[in-house]
């Protein structure tokens, strides 16, 4: 029996039942999330934004959800 924490499967929850969203709950999902787990810093003027999480699941939806928000911009990602 595989063990997994509440706030895992809350998540994991949450990414799964957003399948279609409305443009304006998708900008006040990424804001929430964007204030809570992201920094902007700026270098060479450049402005990056980089976002943390844990779960795998997380980082595909957010990426998912920005990618259909902003069409031309460009995402890497780093483990």
């Amino acid at each position: 029996m595989k063990v997994s924490s509440f706030t895992r499967e809350i998540k994991e929850e949450l990414t799964l039942s957003w399948i279609d969203v409305t443009s304006d709950l998708r900008i006040s999902l990424l804001s929430a999330f964007i204030r809570a787990n992201g920094v902007i810093s700026f270098s060479n003027r450049c402005e990056n934004l980089t976002l943390e999480a844990d779960n795998a699941q997380v980082i595909k939806f957010i990426y998912k959800q920005i990618k259909e928000t902003i069409e031309d911009i460009d995402i890497h990602f780093y483990f």
